[in-house]
């Protein structure tokens, strides 16, 4: 406690002399357009707010406002205005989501779905895609901090596999970067805040070497303690999955105290990223190492944790050819080199021990071509071809086993344990139309279908269509409808393609075995929007119906149930049966998303955005695989009339953004969530429900960019303004609760060269 005084007061004494310092520089004046490169708040239109231009929905661009995609659009303004650090806090603003935790790595909630994995999200950096097919999506990296290379991020809420293929079922998240000439020169930033001691770097240098060349390169390191376990409380619900203070694996050795430990932390963290154009030539390379939380067997001591571990390297190359004044070819070819380990012991737990272990381990070494022709006819047809081949081989995903977690019947330690079927290539091909007709002034539809196909995951050829229609009677209103799809396999793991039958070990020890999901997610949104726009406002108000089909979701353990299956009797025996992933039938989820921006001086912006979950329900309660069935009620994921647990009914932002004096901005931000169920005990029968809310947090940002014309910035902010320490998140898979963040203060410095 004395440690973390001293820290807060040195950090104090910092910002405070930083401050005077600043303070005390003389001659003060307006900078000038030609002392910097920045564009400052006020000096954006409503054009620029506005009329932004987006490329994930229809892979060229397109107004946002006519964009055949439900979607929200983050600027690097938005960015540097709210001080937002990473893409979990970014996602925790955006209409309809909803991050919350599980044990192994954060998850993230969209309209009312989630699991204990991120697969259904799909992640890109300029288009490139950055998920597993061994882990569940794309893992830690969306709360690597920081954005400061990030030009903008594009967010299709809802399905958008017509377009891109697996993974992008329930959402898909483009980062895309800045281009050498927005940067022109160097730029360092660094951050730190008190609480979880987040701590950042970043250096990015661009340049425009000639007019049609280019490059840019960023690299980063992160490091965060985390927040620590909120201990000392008193018991709120009954059950083993209460927080603070429990272990999963229920180990009362020295090394294992029985306690969670911090979340949101970051392990020695780094990215390295660059991108080259040479005229219509561009290659993108990045390599990282991301080292995020795995609250598996946790210790409140940070030498003594587990960690979700991702290194991941990739090369893109890609030639935009232009063929005459109406059609175009572009080529990308690419490779990528990924190890992930969801548990990762790399700190050593006593000085004997001095091997680290891994707990499944994979690798994925893939190579893959990307064809897309445009052709547009007439002004009205704006007609894209596209085909996709990717092979992946993947290497077998083991265990090392730790002496800590040895158990009746498994390998002893050290010994390598093969979790799944070992080198295999996976194999992914894909053909794509979409067809954007412009058929009058005031409509115009998008049709488009793809045919994907997969010979591992999934032995089964998919067809994804898409339909879009796009009117616009007057220039102030715009009316759409779209129908998406989406499609996700099973990754490749022990979870999900265990095809063992469910019975208990030879030995009749503790270890179970598994199944996993038989059959892919799929994925159909109808969504309908209304917007409305004048000179300085726009709202919009989007009604959605979305049906999942075979979700993913974590059984849990189960006894047996009396019952035919396929005419073989299923007795029951008493005994639990483990069961890890597995497909919880069909979900439908009805809501509604509200946002709304309003300028009304150049100085002041205001905005807001709603979520609400009308309602989110399986079919049906009762679940049946390779001769086993039993029952989803009363497990962890479904409350009593079968609706999905874990995401809160209604979610509210709203802030404002005010700017002064050109290059100062204050930014306040209330995120509001509300009723939100969750299972109090899987311990007890009958299962209990509790409803977790109201819970609001306020942050602050204060921003002063190119201080007094010298190319320094500096955000000063607060996260969780008023310390809601005692706010709870459900944890999907099991029952109980876990703590939320508390309030953090903190800086970050930039400057450019």
């Amino acid at each position: 406690m004395k440690h973390n005084n001293y820290q807060k007061q040195h950090f104090y004494k910092i910002v405070i002399t930083a401050s005077l310092l600043i303070l005390s520089m003389p001659g003060y004046t307006e900078p000038s357009s030609e002392q910097t490169n920045d564009t400052y708040l006020s000096d954006l239109s409503m054009q620029d707010l506005f009329n932004i231009e987006v490329f994930s929905s229809t892979k060229s661009a397109k107004e946002l406002i006519h964009a055949p995609s439900v979607m929200t659009v983050w600027t690097e303004h938005d960015i540097k205005a709210m001080g937002m650090r990473s893409i979990r806090e970014l996602l925790e603003r955006t209409t309809g989501f909803f991050p919350s935790l599980q044990y192994s790595t954060p998850i993230i909630g969209n309209r009312g779905f989630i699991s204990d994995g991120n697969e259904a999200y799909l992640f890109l950096i300029d288009g490139h895609e950055i998920n597993s097919l061994s882990a569940t999506g794309a893992g830690v990296e969306y709360i690597v901090p920081n954005l400061n290379k990030v030009k903008r991020i594009e967010i299709v809420r809802g399905p958008g596999s017509t377009l891109w293929g697996g993974d992008a079922a329930l959402a898909l998240i483009n980062i895309i970067t800045k281009d050498g000439s927005d940067i022109d020169g160097i730029e360092v930033t660094a951050g730190y805040a008190t609480e979880d001691k987040q701590r950042y770097t970043q250096i990015n240098y661009g340049k425009n070497i000639y007019d049609d060349v280019s490059v840019m390169i960023a690299a980063s390191h992160a490091e965060i303690y985390g927040f620590p376990d909120q201990d000392g409380g008193a018991t709120v619900f009954p059950g083993p999955y209460q927080n603070p203070g429990y272990s999963p694996a229920a180990n009362t050795s020295p090394e294992f105290p029985g306690q969670i430990g911090p979340i949101f932390a970051l392990e020695d963290t780094w990215e390295i990223y660059t991108k080259v154009q040479l005229g219509n030539v561009s290659l993108s390379a990045r390599s990282a190492d991301i080292i995020g939380p795995d609250l598996w067997a946790r210790s409140s001591n940070r030498d003594n944790v587990f960690w979700s571990r991702k290194r991941h390297t990739y090369l893109d190359f890609n030639v935009d050819h232009t063929i005459n004044d109406s059609s175009s070819i572009e080529t990308s070819v690419f490779s990528d080199y990924m190890v992930t380990s969801p548990h990762a012991r790399f700190k050593t737990i006593s000085p004997d021990t001095v091997e680290a272990r891994e707990e499944n381990l994979s690798k994925e070494h893939s190579i893959g071509l990307e064809i897309l022709y445009r052709l547009q006819l007439k002004e009205s047809h704006d007609i894209k071809v596209g085909a996709r081949y990717v092979r992946t081989e993947i290497d077998p995903v083991i265990t090392y086993l730790d002496l800590a977690f040895a158990e009746p019947g498994v390998p002893a330690d050290g010994d390598v344990f093969l979790k799944v079927n070992p080198d295999k290539d996976d194999i992914a091909t894909a053909i794509f139309i979409e067809d954007d007709w412009k058929i009058s002034k005031q409509l115009s539809a998008i049709l488009g279908v793809r045919i994907d196909d997969n010979n591992l995951r999934e032995d089964t050829t998919s067809v994804l269509p898409r339909l879009g229609l796009v009117f616009q009677p007057t220039e102030r209103w715009v009316l759409k409808y779209m129908f998406n799809t989406g499609y996700v396999r099973p990754p490749v793991n022990v979870g999900f393609l265990g095809s063992q039958p469910p019975k208990l070990a030879d030995d009749d020890t503790t270890l179970y075995r598994e199944i996993g999901a038989d059959e892919s997610e799929e994925v159909s949104s109808h969504d309908l929007q209304f917007a409305y726009r004048t000179d300085d406002m726009e709202i919009s108000t989007t009604l959605y119906h979305t049906t999942l089909e075979n979700f993913f979701g974590w059984s849990g353990d189960f006894t047996t149930d009396d019952g035919e299956v396929n005419g073989d009797i299923v007795s029951s025996d008493g005994e639990l049966y483990r069961f890890a992933i597995i497909n919880l039938n069909d979900i439908v989820s009805k809501g509604i998303e509200i946002e709304f921006k309003w300028r009304p001086t150049a100085d002041l912006t205001a905005y807001a955005n709603l979520s609400h979950v009308f309602s989110i329900k399986t079919d049906t309660f009762a679940w049946s695989s390779l001769g086993f069935q039993t029952s989803l009620a009363n497990k962890a994921q479904f409350d009593n009339d079968r609706s999905l647990n874990g995401f809160p009914d209604d979610i509210l932002n709203v802030g404002i953004t005010y700017s002064f004096l050109s290059t100062h901005s204050v930014n306040l931000h209330a995120r509001y969530w509300n009723n939100l169920t969750t299972l109090a005990s899987d311990a007890v029968e009958p299962a209990t429900y509790v409803e977790l809310g109201s819970e609001i947090f306020v942050d602050i940002n204060y921003r002063w960019e190119d201080i007094y014309g010298t190319g320094a910035s500096v955000n000063l902010f607060a996260k969780n303004l008023f310390d809601n320490d005692d706010s709870k998140v459900g944890f999907p898979p099991h029952g109980g609760y876990w703590t939320d963040r508390a309030r953090s203060i903190g800086a970050e410095v930039s400057v450019e060269f």
